[in-house]
C-alpha cells in the first residue's frame, strides 16, 4: 500500500513538472506571456508609488484606489504599414509587441498600463485611454469590445480602434477626449487614405534622403531579449507571484 502511495506521488510530482515545463517553454516563445510576466511584475510597485503621491494621478480619486487597482487582460495592438485594397484593414494589419493593459478600479478600466518590446528589452508606460475607450465604443456602438481591433499606422502611429458592421469596416480615432465615440465608415476610410499618401511618400523619398531609421518588418518586433532557458526562469517566478 505504502509502495503505490508512493508511486502516485513519485506519478503526480512528475506530471506536474511536465506540466510547468511545457507552459514555461510556452511562454518563451510567447510574447504576449511575457509581456504579462513583465506587466504583473512591474505593476505593484508602481501602483505603491501611485498611492503615496497621488495628487500626481488623476486616474484615482484616492490612495486606496491606486492600492486596490488591479491589470485585466491586455489589448494586442497590431500594425499597418500599408494598404491593399484587395484585403481589409484588418486582414492586413499585423500584430506587435506592443499590449496595452487595463488598470482596472471599481471594476472599470481607468487607463493603461503599456509593455512594448523594444530593441529586445521590455519597456513599460503607463497612462492613456486606449481601454476605457475601447470599453465606452463597444458600449456606445453596441459591438462585443472583443470585435473590437486598435490598430496603429505605422510603428509608432496614432491607433484607430477598427470593427466590422453589417460586412463593413468601421472605425474611430483613438483620442483622450474624443469628439464621438461613433464607428464610422468614413473614419475606416480616412485610414486607407492616410496609408495610400505614406506609401506615396516613402516611394518619393531614396535611400539617401531617408534618415530615420526603423524596423525594416514588424516581425522584427518579436525579437526575444533573453535566452529561452531564462525566459522559462522568468515563467516560473511569473507564476510563483500569482
Amino acid at each position: 500500500m505504502m509502495m503505490k502511495t508512493r508511486n502516485i506521488s513519485l506519478f503526480t510530482l512528475a506530471f506536474t513538472s511536465l506540466f510547468l515545463l511545457v507552459w514555461g517553454v510556452a511562454y518563451a516563445v510567447d510574447s504576449s506571456q511575457q509581456a504579462k510576466a513583465y506587466a504583473h511584475k512591474i505593476f505593484p510597485q508602481l501602483m505603491q508609488d501611485c498611492s503615496n503621491n497621488i495628487a500626481d494621478y488623476y486616474y484615482f480619486s484616492n490612495a486606496d484606489e491606486a492600492k486596490t487597482a488591479y491589470l485585466g487582460e491586455p489589448v494586442a495592438v497590431y500594425s499597418l504599414n500599408s494598404f491593399d485594397p484587395q484585403m481589409s484593414l484588418t486582414e492586413q494589419a499585423k500584430q506587435v509587441c506592443w499590449y496595452a493593459f487595463p488598470v482596472i478600479v471599481n471594476g472599470e478600466p481607468v487607463t493603461d498600463f503599456k509593455v512594448t518590446l523594444v530593441n529586445g528589452d521590455w519597456v513599460w508606460d503607463f497612462g492613456g485611454s486606449l481601454n476605457p475607450m475601447l470599453d465606452q465604443v463597444a458600449f456606445e456602438n453596441n459591438v462585443n469590445p472583443r470585435d473590437c481591433r486598435a490598430v496603429m499606422l505605422g510603428q509608432p502611429g496614432p491607433i484607430y480602434i477598427v470593427a466590422n458592421e453589417d460586412g463593413k469596416e468601421v472605425a474611430v480615432r483613438n483620442y483622450k477626449n474624443p469628439e464621438s465615440l461613433e464607428l464610422t465608415y468614413e473614419e475606416a476610410e480616412d485610414i486607407k487614405i492616410k496609408l495610400d499618401a505614406k506609401q506615396i511618400l516613402e516611394k518619393s523619398i531614396t535611400p539617401e534622403e531617408d534618415i530615420v531609421v526603423g524596423p525594416a518588418d514588424s516581425s522584427s518586433s518579436f525579437k526575444q531579449n533573453a535566452s529561452v532557458w531564462q525566459r522559462v526562469m522568468n515563467y516560473f517566478e511569473y507564476i510563483a507571484r500569482r
